[in-house]
């Protein structure tokens, strides 16, 4: 049995009933040839849709099944992440905005070195801080979601290249260690697909179910979606969308001209995009957004390489026994599994 396989089993054979009870929840996997033991961290990043509190109980239902370690939140609000902190015993930190968003993070170590980097340029927020599992090197863990801004085309992507650029400085202030960044980027890696007549339907979809009294809290509609110079072709796009053969036309003329710049720059400053290190074909990758039907994937999780060198498996979650995703959020949740780096004390 390779490391691989020891790791996995010893994290499925876990009994995390109980999370408060785990000290640290790190997974222990030994060798039969008398190896060092490799402590294994389940990372989960999510967007929990314009706060998450009327969705809580499925939300914890989705946090429990995935029995996560780390848990970064966009779009998360102070009761609920306070309650999810609670119901699964563990630590929480928040950072708010000023213009947007708040996001979060859940963690079975206590969280050192907290900054909610409250005069970053994010149009969202931007949380860092520290943990420290029994046993291995001390984690940097940044929690980012970077401005949506789709309807701005490229000059949305430019807000987000300046948002990432500051979070760079970040990770590259805080030294040698290893780190995480994960969120909710609003950006396209630039060899995965994009299906914008699905998207472009889905919004249509939410538009008229808020005509007919339907709230839809956070649901993009179509002027959310659509850039502003293709609006006034609103009506012939959506019309082309309901035609599988004009559809494939235009999702491939949209993956074409939408700006992917963020995860390339994110990837040349040196971190990897682990969803990618066990499906290297795109053509393997699934999507994440919207839940219900997913389009593109604009959710991350980044590793500097050495932790990225200790990937168990990295997978988007779908629907599932007592784990109800698309009813949860709009947004799949992202899980990875990684070998950490011994303590050199």
């Amino acid at each position: 049995m390779g490391l691989t396989e020891r790791i996995e089993d010893d994290v499925d054979a876990a009994d995390l009933a109980d999370p408060a009870s785990v000290a640290g929840a790190v997974h222990a996997a030994e060798s039969r040839d008398g190896q060092a033991a490799t402590y294994t961290l389940r990372v989960m990043s999510y967007n929990i849709l314009s706060g998450g509190w009327p969705r809580l109980d499925a939300l914890e239902a989705v946090m429990r099944s995935a029995r996560a370690d780390l848990i970064g939140l966009q779009e998360v609000e102070q009761r609920t992440l306070e309650a999810l902190a609670s119901r699964l015993g563990m630590y929480s930190a928040l950072s708010p905005s000023r213009r947007g968003s708040a996001v979060g993070l859940l963690s079975r170590w206590p969280l050192r070195a907290l900054d909610p980097h409250s005069a970053s340029p994010l149009h969202n927020a931007l949380l860092e801080a520290e943990i420290a599992p029994e046993g291995a090197a001390p984690l940097r863990i940044f929690v980012a979601h970077l401005a949506a801004s789709y309807a701005a085309w490229r000059a949305g992507e430019g807000e987000r290249l300046r948002e990432l650029a500051y979070i760079l400085r970040q990770m590259r202030a805080s030294g040698d260690q290893p780190q995480l960044l994960m969120g909710d980027f609003n950006s396209l890696p630039s060899d995965e697909r994009l299906l914008a007549s699905q998207l472009l339907l889905h919004a249509a979809r939410n538009d008229a179910r808020r005509a007919q009294g339907d709230a839809l809290i956070g649901h993009p509609g179509v002027a959310k979606v659509l850039p502003r110079p293709l609006r006034p072709l609103g009506h012939a796009l959506l019309w082309a969308a309901r035609l599988p053969a004009l559809a494939r036309v235009s999702d491939v003329v949209a993956a074409a001209y939408t700006p992917r710049a963020v995860v390339r720059a994110t990837r040349a400053a040196g971190y990897i995009d682990v969803y990618t290190v066990g499906r290297p074909d795109p053509r393997t990758r699934e999507l994440s957004c919207p839940a219900e039907c997913p389009a593109g994937r604009i959710d991350y999780i980044f590793a500097s390489p050495a932790l990225a060198a200790g990937l168990v498996v990295c997978d988007l979650l779908a629907d599932a026994e007592n784990s109800p995703v698309t009813r949860a959020s709009d947004h799949r949740p992202m899980l990875a599994t990684l070998a950490l780096p011994e303590s050199e004390g």
